[in-house]
């Protein structure tokens, strides 16, 4: 039996060793997941959630069961816990779960469970030991569970696949508490109801069994179709059940090679995007449908294939939800940068075991990151990480994600199975380093697990230049990692922007890294992605059109980013220009971006220049836009007749584009796939100001515990584009059975502001939110079930 012990516990913020005995008469009433301190949005001070603080719950218990456990999926960061006044363990590291037998301290009525949670960053523990550029928070973030069994009960279960692709076989490794004469085991493995594999009464010989089965018709877990089946392996005799173990896996193949990353023998381009767990006010601590969110937000959203937990494990939810939807994860344990001293190295492996053991039965996991994130190598550390890796999960290659370059061409001295290298090197013309200059050996996987992020910093509120550079720099590195076939892929850095310490960001305790920014809303450098990866039909433009937002009010290079075979552009509904993926500059990526033609055909339909010559006045124009007639580079100035020809461009790029007349210019593209009309966006000539809200969901689930859904706040023009410099501010007042995390009066950022609503433990029916201001208001109906 499992019971969910979420509800109702009591905190303090202090630490009070007669906690251990005695009730608090003044803690608070909270749920988990909870977050130790709420902070600020930015300007965080990270010294506010290093303390040491109090929790206890008070429950009933049956007392029949041979045995029960208290187990704990995330505590930040050193935890020790007490039941009825006894002393019953203590963990050490905040992102992994962890178990303790209570059965000798249990009884039947008002046990005393007091849990003291030390969040300082000075403990001799993982990730700590030097600067982290993210903040690590405190409090049980996670949920906490009770868990009975009787004398003989099923410790772990693990099934995996071999030999996929040939000859295809299950197999499952099993362990027990202890053994007895005439135990029997039954294993189930079902899809969708559908009987797949079933043994019955098969005898245990040892508290560790293998076992394998023939899977001929098995269904394969892919991106595309990810088929999970329901594994129930049942512990009895002839005369009585035991215990049953049930959870939901996947089989597939997957491997890095040196000609890149191959799933179920299909190569794959892996394009993924870093994960920090954290939110706004709370850090981590979000319940299931938050964490299951980030999925949804990484794969529909954001097109990507694969997301990497930096820099720890991740929540059973999210790694759920991967499982589900056919989203590739890297997995890792705790750390950045720093190794410590011995006692510290042993709780990293640990954390190893413990991470593998919690989430190996997910499909989703390709790869287990064994080293400390951008450490020195240490051979005596890592050959440790590894071998328990390998001996735990001997059917998943291992990494270890390094910024620095292998010194010597020595095979030996590379310890991972998969060379994974943060690579910040952007340059002109050099997207990423050289890969041999990396790694000099041959015959290495590799893949990039880290790029961009603070090499270009760009907030959602920047301007549209920098914004545009933005999402052209994910492109060019994207663009270089599918060119080089020995690199498996590329995984950005980020996908939202995190609260971090004061040695990083941009002074306000943000990095302003991410593709979105903290709240999951997007930035233009999103369309990096979702250009190449969603499967509707998508189109962006990189430019509003407005002349006032560029130096000398001349709008130089805009693109569109497209999935669209082809795009046209409309100026004052006359077609202009029929714009193409421009494969010249990204030829590797699926969906190259599209650079807009300003004039198109109007040169030669309007001013009787030929083809050739259009062209030629095309970029010379493109080269005044970008550097003036003053600063053209003569290469430029040499394409041109005269200076009296220069002259001449820019009178036609007033005439054609400039637009300082009286008739309001806009624009319309319209995207084609296989010749039809699937998505057209107008930019320019916007009047109206409208305030757009939407709901992520408008159901709040209450189940182990309570849920959150996300509300969003958008300023829109007419033509429904985000008014990206509007920073309104708006009052949030909410119904008596629900709660605003955060902020209640909060402004716009880069044109958009998302909070999130959480339940209260309890409640069912209606609820409602309102959203105003002076010149706006409106409810949202919510239920609560």
């Amino acid at each position: 039996m499992i019971k969910s012990i979420n509800n109702n516990w009591l905190y303090d913020a202090q630490y009070d060793e007669k906690y251990i005995y005695e009730i608090m008469t003044s803690g608070n009433r909270i749920q988990i997941p909870h977050t130790n301190v709420e902070l600020p949005y930015n300007y965080v001070n990270e010294k506010d959630y290093q303390i040491k603080s109090s929790y206890q719950y008070v429950f009933d218990a049956d007392t029949s069961f041979n045995h029960t456990f208290i187990e704990f999926e995330g505590v930040a960061h050193y935890t020790q816990v007490y039941l009825n006044g006894i002393y019953v363990g203590d963990h050490k590291g905040g992102y992994t779960q962890f178990t303790f037998e209570i059965t000798q301290e249990l009884k039947e009525k008002e046990n005393l469970l007091t849990v003291f949670v030390d969040s300082s960053e000075t403990l001799n523990i993982p990730p700590f030991g030097k600067v982290i550029d993210y903040l690590t928070y405190g409090g049980i973030y996670r949920e906490v569970n009770l868990i009975q069994k009787n004398e003989y009960y099923i410790k772990d279960v693990y099934s995996y696949g071999l030999d996929l692709l040939s000859s295809p076989v299950i197999g499952l490794d099993l362990e027990v508490n202890k053994q007895l004469d005439g135990l029997l085991v039954d294993v189930e493995i079902s899809h969708e109801n559908i009987g797949f594999i079933a043994l019955k009464d098969i005898e245990l010989h040892d508290i560790k069994e293998s076992f394998k089965f023939d899977a001929k018709s098995i269904e394969l877990w892919s991106l595309e179709n990810p088929t999970l089946y329901d594994v129930k392996v049942t512990l009895k005799t002839k005369d009585k059940i035991y215990d049953t173990y049930s959870f939901k896996t996947g089989y597939r193949e997957a491997q890095f090679t040196d000609k890149g990353f191959y799933l179920n023998g299909n190569h794959l381009n892996i394009i993924g995007l870093n994960r920090h767990q954290s939110y706004p006010y709370v850090g981590y601590a979000m319940p299931k449908s938050a964490q299951a969110k980030d999925a949804d937000i990484l794969k529909y959203e954001l097109g990507v294939n694969l997301a990497r937990g930096s820099h720890y494990p991740q929540s059973k939810h999210f790694l759920n939800r991967c499982d589900e939807i056919g989203l590739l994860v890297f997995e890792e344990i705790p750390g950045w940068q720093n190794i410590g001293d011995q006692e510290w190295k042993e709780i990293s492996i640990k954390n190893v075991s413990e991470m593998i053991l919690a989430h190996r039965n997910h499909p989703s996991i390709i790869n287990w990151g064994v080293r400390i994130n951008e450490s020195q190598d240490d051979k005596e550390f890592y050959t440790r990480t590894n071998d328990v890796a390998r001996k735990l999960d001997p059917h998943r290659q291992t990494g270890g994600i390094r910024n620095i370059e292998m010194v010597k061409p020595d095979k030996n001295a590379w310890l991972e199975d998969v060379y994974t290298y943060n690579d910040f090197d952007y340059r002109d013309g050099h997207a990423l380093t050289d890969t041999r200059k990396v790694f000099p050996v041959s015959n290495i996987p590799a893949i990039v697990t880290e790029h961009s992020g603070h090499t270009f910093p760009t907030k959602s509120f920047d301007n549209e230049a920098r914004r545009q550079m933005h999402t052209l720099r994910h492109l060019n590195i994207i663009n270089h990692m599918m060119g080089k076939k020995e690199i498996s892929g590329s995984i950005g850095w980020c996908a939202f922007d995190y609260n971090t310490h004061i040695e990083f960001g941009s002074g306000d305790r943000i990095c302003y890294h991410g593709v979105m920014d903290m709240f999951r809303n997007t930035k233009m450098a999103s369309a990096a992605y979702a250009s190449q990866g969603v499967t509707t039909p998508y189109l962006t433009v990189s430019s509003e059109m407005n002349i006032g937002e560029h130096d000398r009010a001349i709008i130089s290079d805009a693109y569109v980013f497209t999935n669209c075979d082809y795009v046209e552009m409309y100026r004052n509904d006359e077609l202009v220009s029929t714009l193409t993926p421009n494969i010249d500059l990204f030829a590797n990526l699926p969906h190259a971006p599209m650079l807009i033609d300003w004039f198109g055909n109007t040169l030669v339909d309007e001013e009787g220049y030929t083809p050739q010559e259009a062209n030629r006045i095309k970029e010379i124009h493109r080269a005044i836009t970008r550097y003036s007639i003053q600063g053209l580079p003569e290469t430029f100035r040499e394409l041109a007749k005269n200076d009296e020809e220069l002259d001449h461009i820019m009178n036609l790029h007033n005439k054609y584009i400039q637009n300082w007349s009286n008739k309001v210019v806009v624009y319309k593209f319209i995207g084609y796939q296989n010749d039809k009309p699937v998505i057209t966006v107008r930019k320019g000539g916007e009047f109206e100001s409208n305030v757009k809200v939407t709901a992520d969901s408008s159901t709040l689930i209450n189940e182990a515990t309570y849920d959150v859904t996300r509300l969003t706040i958008e300023r829109i023009n007419e033509n429904g584009n985000r008014q990206v410099y509007s920073n309104d501010v708006f009052e949030l007042e909410c119904s008596d059975n629900i709660e605003i995390i955060g902020d209640d009066l909060v402004s716009l950022i880069g044109g958009v502001r998302s909070f999130w609503v959480k339940s209260i433990h309890g409640t069912t029916g209606n609820a409602w939110v309102k959203i105003s201001n002076r010149s706006f208001s409106q409810t949202v109906e919510l239920s609560i079930q």
